[in-house]
């Protein structure tokens, strides 16, 4: 995104923190030149862009999976989920959303991809108590 905002910044913050346990490999799908893709250099990285639902570099995400083989495909921008989904679908792969907006999703995405996910996570400021 071009607008550096709470998804971002939750991106960057999120690969360190998995980067960091031992064990763990993270391979990052950015658009070249972001503020995630500038933020981490350090992380072994695939260049994917996704626009739209159904997007070209679908076929490029697919392809990627399918060499690295990850366990989980974690997304964290619901501009993607739908191409996360196809893709995840098609080769095994459990689906970890994070979701940061409230607002209610399209058709698809609530009868298909929500239902896939392994894992949602929704982020908020919601503090509770012990």
């Amino acid at each position: 995104m071009k607008n550096i905002g709470g998804i971002e910044k939750h991106t960057v913050d999120f690969v360190k923190a998995l980067s960091g346990l031992k064990g763990v490999e993270v391979v990052l799908g950015v658009s070249r030149g972001s503020f995630v893709d500038r933020s981490l250099k350090e992380v072994k990285k695939h260049y994917l862009t996704f626009r739209s639902e159904l997007s070209r570099d679908s076929l490029k995400l697919f392809k990627v999976l399918k060499e690295e083989r990850p366990k989980f495909l974690v997304v964290n921008n619901g501009n993607e989920y739908f191409n996360a989904y196809l893709t995840a679908k098609a080769l095994g792969i459990k689906l970890v959303l994070f979701r940061h907006i409230a607002k209610p999703q399209p058709y698809l995405i609530r009868k298909f991809v929500l239902k896939y996910a392994s894992v949602i996570f929704a982020v908020s400021d919601f503090e509770g108590k012990s």
